[in-house]
């Protein structure tokens, strides 16, 4: 069962990028809940930026718009750091970490699934859209734990 296959090695980028990973997730999270939870919106981060659709007051399709980019930059943080941490080499890479990484996506795929969908049956209205917009920033950091918490064992 601890047979990989063919795959001897995983294309993994520089170990030093976790420290960028890490900086920018906690950015994106720390922008995420003051912009979007807080709902601040400082005028420095008014833009003109083109947008393929756009629906607030008047529909915009194919246009430059004026549109505050605080949320739009703490998820790209967010998620631009969660990728650098995921998709980093450890200092000390093993060829087993090979198999904790896959496990870890292998159950990660599984819990995210299940909560989902637990969500989903059991949370209605209002509730179901956040969960739903919640989900995708929980998933890189199961992936995280279950990886992290499994390499002792490698």
């Amino acid at each position: 069962m601890e047979e990989v296959g063919d795959l001897k090695r995983l294309p993994l980028l520089p170990w030093q990028l976790k420290f960028v990973g890490i900086f920018l997730l906690l950015v994106g999270a720390v922008g995420v809940y003051i912009f979007i939870h807080l709902g601040e919106k400082p005028q420095w981060l008014e833009w003109n930026v083109f947008t393929l659709y756009s629906q607030y007051l008047l529909t915009k399709k194919f246009a430059l718009i004026t549109n505050n980019q605080g949320d739009e930059l703490s998820v790209l943080f967010y998620f631009i750091g969660a990728f650098l941490l995921i998709f980093s080499a450890e200092r000390k890479e093993k060829s087993s970490y090979i198999t904790a990484r896959l496990r870890a996506f292998y159950k990660t795929v599984l819990i995210s699934m299940a909560l989902f969908v637990a969500g989903y049956m059991l949370l209605h209205g209002m509730a179901i859209i956040v969960y739903a917009t919640v989900m995708p920033f929980v998933v890189p950091l199961i992936y995280l734990a279950l990886f992290y918490g499994s390499l002792r064992r490698y």
